[in-house]
């Protein structure tokens, strides 16, 4: 289906399910509020799967892998080579998303939608849309035909993942540069300081730092007209991954089924998927506070708090194997915790101080 017509038909998840299942939560054999984010992960899933009680036993993280133009520009402290190899080690099982999403019970599948390199590895899905992108410092990464497809690409994914009886994904990206191209469009969506925008990446020297910050504000000012359009920006700055996690959580949110943001750069993709159409936000969990500075923005932005700590900046899709464990034990709470009044306890007595501790 084209992404056009999946944006306009996006609904609303289910408000009223989301009340019965709060209210359930509620009457569970523990003080109001004490499991916090299990509670409130429990609640969010119910008002997207239409159903109190829940299971997300297959899973999968779908990885974009692609390469960025803008590399020749020094602002990455890894070769572009490095985007291919990765992919090769993810595809082996020694990649770290690899090894953490086998032990979350989760699958991933690769995509190259546009290494610059060409690849002959069992296992990878082959939607490569060209070349990797132009170099953004001086003319515009893509095409809009290239942005749109991009975005496709991503919705097909995700019914394929569908069709295939996958009922949560998480997105991951692999792509020497791509924090670039994030820093750009998420100054550009939110009109923040470079300060609050652009980090060190895979791991910047502060004089590789500046230099980064340097070409994008000459990206910046390659226009002398700014616009929050995501297809606009996307075509300016953007990346192929960045546009098919947008279309991951397109394709997502109108199937009605629940899509986890890793860091960043699936933040960055999150943030431009809501531009489209505000409602997506209702299918999407956040995982980890990545370590880009740049993530905090797309939190107050988003008005969605990612529930984890971990030190964690490597991308991959590597948070959401995290988040899909707090999701499980979300679920073993709310599936199998015994309720109040069937264990002799009335629950007149609790005191409600979640309100105080905001």
């Amino acid at each position: 289906m084209h992404y056009k017509k999946i944006i306009k038909e996006i609904k609303e998840s289910d408000n009223p399910i989301k009340k019965k299942a709060s209210d359930y939560v509620d009457s569970l054999l523990k003080p109001l509020g004490s499991l916090g984010v299990l509670e409130e992960t429990a609640i969010k899933l119910a008002g997207i799967s239409g159903s109190v009680k829940n299971s997300f036993d297959k899973k999968l993280i779908l990885i974009f892998a692609s390469d960025n133009g803008v590399v020749v520009e020094g602002v990455a402290s890894a070769p572009k080579e490095v985007t291919a190899i990765q992919v090769g080690n993810f595809l082996k099982g020694v990649g770290g998303i690899s090894v953490l999403a086998k032990s979350a019970g989760a699958d991933i599948r690769v995509i190259d939608v546009g290494v610059d390199a060409f690849l002959d590895i069992d296992g990878l899905y082959d939607h490569k849309i060209k070349m990797g992108t132009k170099n953004l410092a001086i003319e515009d990464a893509m095409t809009i035909e290239e942005a749109e497809l991009a975005i496709q690409k991503g919705i097909d994914m995700v019914f394929e993942a569908y069709e295939d009886g996958y009922q949560i994904i998480g997105t991951g990206e692999m792509g020497i540069g791509n924090s670039t191209t994030s820093s750009l469009l998420l100054t550009a969506l939110t009109k923040s300081s470079l300060d609050k925008t652009v980090g060190r990446g895979a791991g910047l020297s502060q004089e590789m730092l500046e230099h980064k910050k340097k070409i994008i504000l000459q990206a910046l000012n390659r226009y002398e007209n700014f616009t929050e359009d995501p297809i606009k920006l996307l075509t300016r700055y953007g990346g192929y991954d960045i546009g098919a996690m947008i279309g991951v959580y397109l394709g997502c949110a109108y199937l009605q089924i629940p899509v986890v943001v890793d860091g960043f750069i699936s933040g960055i993709s999150a943030l431009m998927a809501c531009k489209l159409n505000p409602l997506v936000k209702d299918y999407m969990l956040l995982s980890h506070k990545s370590m880009e500075p740049g993530f905090k923005l797309i939190e107050e932005t988003l008005e969605m708090e990612a529930p984890l700590n971990m030190k964690m900046r490597l991308g991959e899709g590597t948070g959401c194997t995290l988040m899909f464990k707090i999701i499980d034990s979300s679920m073993a709470m709310i599936n199998h915790m015994g309720q109040l009044e069937n264990n002799n306890i009335d629950q007149c007595i609790l005191v409600d101080i979640r309100e105080d501790l905001i």
